[in-house]
């Protein structure tokens, strides 16, 4: 299955209750660099995933711009995604510890689904 990567963008924003978008904390290159990095790291341990269409997928040197389609093969994987990159977004903040804890939440449940 292929999904737009706005759909991905909107879905890391709400969790990390970035929704407002006349005044975004985080840039829309910062959250798709992290979707592009969550995306690779399902690519690299989940061996369903590597493939596409009958070739390799490369787990990080993909494009990542608006109207952009992201490949990921099986549907439960795309929770794990958001959850993975939003827990990267959460990362840049590191100044908050409550965010810090809430990425490692975040990268926690995201591990745990991309091994299922």
């Amino acid at each position: 299955m292929t999904i737009k990567i706005e759909e991905l963008e909107a879905k890391v924003r709400t969790l990390v209750n970035d929704t407002e978008s006349d005044a975004y904390r985080f840039s829309q290159e910062v959250v798709f660099d992290c979707i592009r990095s969550a995306v690779g790291h399902l690519r690299t341990i989940q061996p369903s995933e590597k493939y596409g269409e009958n070739m390799l997928l490369d787990a990080t040197a993909f494009v990542v711009a608006p109207g952009v389609d992201i490949r990921i093969n099986e549907a439960r994987y795309v929770d794990a995604v958001v959850k993975y990159a939003a827990s990267l977004v959460y990362e840049l903040d590191i100044t908050d510890t409550v965010n810090m804890q809430v990425s490692e939440t975040l990268k926690n449940r995201a591990e745990t689904l991309m091994q299922l």
